[in-house]
């Protein structure tokens, strides 16, 4: 019933080996964590009487920096702790069978990482672990028996089986179906949001700002769904998904990173040998030999103090964002400081509600968007 770093505070502190030199208590979870991040993190608690659980804080030290609290790490690390604190504390709490079900463990993760996971993932030989991925990185991992295809086929059928290996790559060819469904005999550029909110956004953002000129390219949001309202796309998509349409159109295609962390983790996530090289001050990567761009929101003058310039992970700039602090407050998108600071984050429960009244706003409002498409036009060379 607690808050998620809470929980996973306390499935941590589940992991402890008492009888363990001070600094080897938590050293099966701290070996895993190497082997995924190639780096060496620390893990200490506080408050060492331990008289009330409720207190006892989770902190984290990565080399020679600095402690931090466990809850002020990325979302990717924090997805891999809680995966690998899982599987410790069922060793030590559990007899018999155990079964994981892990959900999509690639979607805050970066490229880099994923093979790592499962390859460590494959050592448990006390667990029986599935995991749901629409991530063809991660299938392409399964071995002869070991890939279960979960579509309209099966579902009629009632019964799930594992694939046989001859089959894996109808898997990828299927997963790409959303793409592959798009008209690419239509040369208008594309634009790849992360979510349909931010489509809808942007949408009405052009009518408004440019009512007698149509709108010079396509803006789709990313995800595997057929239906595009149903889609529940995120950064990781926008980085598949550009990186798959380079290999089959010579469209002209820009991919919408939101400028927090994510985002950013996963713009950096593109493919190196394929596209630029990532500079945190560079607001865009462009592929070397198509015009596919990844493309960070690049925040007005008054959100500069949302985008910390060398620090990815200190970022919280999105779509929304772009709107005033007063817009944000009357339609209650606007939560709490970050820190005592003026930065704060959205408030993701109201933002369909937001993006579904937004036509009968006045233009003023979503002036600051100007910049956006600016950049996108730039970089689509769009006359």
């Amino acid at each position: 019933m607690g808050k998620s770093h809470d929980v996973l505070r306390n499935k941590i502190l589940k992991t402890e080996n008492s009888q363990a030199l001070t600094n080897e208590k938590f050293k099966n979870l701290e070996d895993r964590l190497k082997i995924i991040f190639n780096d060496d993190y620390t893990i200490k608690f506080k408050n060492k009487n331990r008289i009330d659980d409720e207190y006892i804080r989770i902190n984290l030290k990565h080399n020679d920096q600095k402690e931090l609290e466990i809850s002020l790490m990325g979302s990717g690390f924090l997805q891999i702790v809680e995966i690998f604190s899982t599987l410790e504390y069922i060793d030590k709490n559990t007899d018999g069978v155990s079964l994981i079900l892990i959900d999509e463990p690639d979607s805050h993760i970066h490229s880099d990482l994923q093979i790592k996971l499962i390859d460590e993932l494959k050592k448990c030989t006390t667990n029986q672990v599935f995991i749901i991925t629409h991530n063809d990185r991660l299938t392409s991992k399964a071995l002869n028996g070991e890939l279960f295809y979960l579509n309209k086929i099966t579902k009629s059928q009632k019964t799930l089986t594992a694939l046989p290996i001859e089959d894996y790559h109808k898997v990828k060819t299927e997963l790409a179906s959303v793409i592959n469904s798009l008209n690419l005999e239509d040369k208008t550029p594309i634009v790849i949001t992360e979510g349909k909110t931010d489509k809808k956004i942007l949408e009405i953002a052009w009518q408004k700002l440019n009512p007698t000129t149509p709108q010079p390219f396509k803006i789709i949001t990313s995800g595997i769904q057929i239906e595009e309202e149903s889609r529940t796309g995120n950064a990781e998509a926008v980085r598949r998904t550009i990186e798959y349409l380079a290999n089959i159109t010579d469209l002209k295609i820009v991919g919408l990173f939101d400028n927090d962390r994510e985002g950013n983790e996963q713009f950096k996530g593109l493919n190196g040998k394929v596209f630029s090289t990532h500079d945190n001050l560079n607001y865009y990567r462009k592929h070397n030999t198509k015009d596919v761009f990844g493309l960070i929101l690049p925040p007005p003058e008054f959100r500069n103090s949302f985008v910390t310039p060398n620090h990815i992970t200190q970022r919280y700039f999105v779509i929304e964002h772009y709107f005033s602090n007063q817009i944000l407050e009357e339609n209650n998108l606007k939560v709490n400081s970050i820190l005592g600071t003026e930065v704060f984050e959205i408030n993701n429960n109201n933002k369909t509600n937001f993006s579904d009244n937004l036509h009968d706003k006045n233009r003023e409002i979503f002036v600051d968007f100007s910049i956006l498409f600016a950049k996108i036009i730039e970089l689509l060379q769009i006359n």
